[in-house]
């Protein structure tokens, strides 16, 4: 490595590598010390390291001395590792840097039990965000019980772990003892107050009573005769809750929804609250080591007292275990849009080709810059008509024009993944168009409408399967379209112009609905969101807010803007509304919809989306 004058010779593994303590220091803090102190080392001609690879050790010196950097998905660990252990900061930049860009969930679980024990707190927090969001699949590999106990009780209690049943944890829970029986059995008891036992149906918690895990642990047992005792007292208070029996215990049996963050599925505005979780667990340490001396001694203790706070112990666990509310996507209102001030111009480049996404943070009542993307160009005219929508974790910007009339088009679809916190070009768009509306379906975006070359309206309508990347070409539409909103709900796409129109995916054919939509009136509306119950109309000017039941096809009248609307989303029951430099949060609880919230913002909303976001991770 060094064939001129070397003045240490390094053997690493058995191989010598002959080296210069100048470059040494340079690079590494651990050599910087090792060579300017008093240690043997500095004064010796030769010194051996331990821990670490002879491969690594090379690639090491190859970046100090030439800075040139190999990095693949089969060395990635290792080099980290040597250079998070010879502290070679600059390198393990470029480690991190390459781990963020393939990090996913065939990885993540690697990723970040070795960025937990190096303290890479980014690369920690971004993994354990694909662990919460992809926990079906990543609870399904083989790494997954390479999990310590302590990072494994970080997710499971979590309340944005997305899983479509609440048994999914259960079962994560018995795989991860199964793969080291002898060493994980004593940690059942702590893992199963993770599990929502309120989110379970009767049958469900029959077949975690029977499984010998829970026959051959009393602690666990004592822990589901309690939770049962709860139920009755649930059941008490609200008879129409159906129950059965099962051990001689009363069991609620209650459905539980899907909770993934897929199109038309129910989310809530995300609230973590574990704040008492480590409470529960000294609370349960006092049980077991209590459990352990009655049992050890064979004494059993009639004090008043000793029952009493014996029983007061037991009740704080299982209200944790038993009242914890369902999990939720974490779902946060996202901006896209222009910046009003000068302040965030990039020097030397168009300021209209800068588009910003600024992220409603609640409980600091602001907004909070998440990424930003250029999209000028030389001759920059500011881009205009372009569409934005959210696919689960991704943001997608594509289309426009820049400058009406000019013909200089914008077919780049961008997306953004809000865990990477990256941008990439992943496709073009097969045509022109701009002013167009987007509905998102099954991982497909569908593009409606719109302008096309030489301004003329479009009736066509194009799909794009972010999964697979192709483009289609569906039915046309029965009318031009270019302001009117459109919005896919329960399987279908609906557009709302003077009358309102349906696309069946089953016989491939738009038609319209008789309803008693307000056909041929003058209010125009900025966007439709698709609700559990139907559909909310937003007015782009002062107006009323309608809702369209697509069952019984009636609309109705739940509210009235004041000021209009340039945007809006919708978040489980509140809608997030922009109109020009006002954010408003407006609560649509109980068929009526009332302010919550009004700020002002200093961004040119186009688009306000429903972006997932972990806040205790950032």
């Amino acid at each position: 490595m060094a064939e001129n004058n070397p003045d240490i010779l390094l053997i690493v593994g058995g191989e010598n590598f002959p080296c210069h303590r100048k470059v040494l220091k340079k690079a590494s803090s651990y050599f910087s010390a090792m060579f300017t102190s008093d240690m043997l080392e500095n004064h010796a001609s030769e010194v051996e390291l331990h821990d670490v690879k002879p491969e690594a050790f090379s690639s090491l010196l190859e970046f100090a001395y030439h800075q040139y950097i190999d990095i693949n998905q089969k060395n990635v660990f290792d080099l980290l590792e040597a250079a998070a252990y010879l502290q070679f900061s600059e390198f393990v930049d470029e480690c991190v840097s390459y781990l963020l860009n393939i990090l996913d969930c065939t990885n993540c679980i690697q990723v970040w039990i070795i960025a937990d024990m190096m303290n890479l707190e980014v690369l920690l927090k971004q993994a354990k965000q694909i662990v919460l969001w992809e926990f079906e699949l990543v609870a399904n590999s083989l790494e997954f019980c390479e999990l310590p106990k302590r990072l494994l009780l970080e997710v499971l209690p979590h309340d944005g772990l997305i899983i479509n049943r609440e048994m999914q944890v259960y079962y994560s829970i018995i795989k991860w003892i199964e793969s080291d029986q002898r060493l994980r059995s004593d940690d059942l008891f702590e893992l199963f107050i993770c599990i929502r036992f309120d989110c379970l149906s009767a049958k469900e918690i029959d077949e975690i009573c029977a499984h010998p895990f829970v026959e051959f642990d009393p602690l666990v047992k004592k822990l589901l005769v309690n939770i049962m005792d709860t139920s009755v007292l649930m059941k008490s208070k609200n008879p129409s809750i159906s129950s059965c029996k099962l051990k001689d215990h009363v069991m609620l049996d209650q459905s539980y929804k899907e909770l993934l963050c897929t199109e038309g599925k129910s989310c809530d505005i995300y609230v973590t609250d574990n704040s008492n979780l480590s409470d529960v667990r000294d609370k349960l340490k006092i049980i077991e080591n209590r459990y352990s001396r009655v049992v050890s001694s064979g004494q059993n203790t009639n004090s008043q007292e000793k029952q009493d706070e014996y029983f007061k112990l037991w009740k704080d666990v299982v209200s944790f275990v038993f009242c914890k509310q369902k999990r939720c996507v974490p779902m946060s209102p996202v901006m896209i849009g222009t910046q009003i001030s000068e302040i965030d111009k990039i020097p030397g480049e168009n300021s209209h080709g800068l588009l910003q996404g600024l992220i409603y943070n609640e409980s600091k009542e602001s907004f909070e810059m998440v990424t930003s993307l250029y999209v000028g160009e030389q001759r920059s005219s500011p881009l205009k008509g372009y569409s934005a929508c959210c696919i689960g974790k991704n943001i997608y910007i594509l289309g426009g024009e820049y400058g009406i009339g000019t013909g200089r088009w914008n077919k780049s679809v961008w997306m953004f993944d809000v865990f990477q916190k990256k941008w990439s070009l992943v496709s073009m768009m097969p045509s022109s168009r701009r002013h167009f509306q987007i509905c998102v379906l099954n991982g497909c975006l569908y593009l409606l409408g719109g302008f096309g070359s030489y301004r003329v309206v479009l009736f066509s309508v194009e799909c794009y399967n972010t999964k697979t990347g192709e483009w289609s070409i569906l039915p046309s539409l029965q009318n031009p379209l270019f302001s009117s909103p459109a919005v896919s709900h329960a399987g279908r796409l609906f557009v709302f112009t003077k009358n309102i129109y349906t696309y069946h995916f089953e016989s491939e054919v738009w038609e319209q609905v008789n309803s008693n939509y307000p056909s041929g009136s003058d209010q125009e509306y900025c966007c439709a969101l698709s609700h559990e119950a139907g559909i909310y109309l937003i007015p782009a000017q002062p107006g009323k807010i309608l809702f369209y039941q697509p069952d019984n096809s009636e609309v109705k009248t739940v509210g009235w803007l004041e000021s209009g609307a340039t945007c809006a989303s919708l978040i489980g029951n509140f809608i997030s509304i922009i109109n020009q430099n006002q954010f408003l949060l407006i609560s649509c609880e109980g068929g009526t919809v009332h302010i919550k919230k009004r700020l002002e913002i200093s961004v040119n909303a186009n688009f306000c989306l429903s972006l997932p976001y972990y806040w205790d991770l950032q």
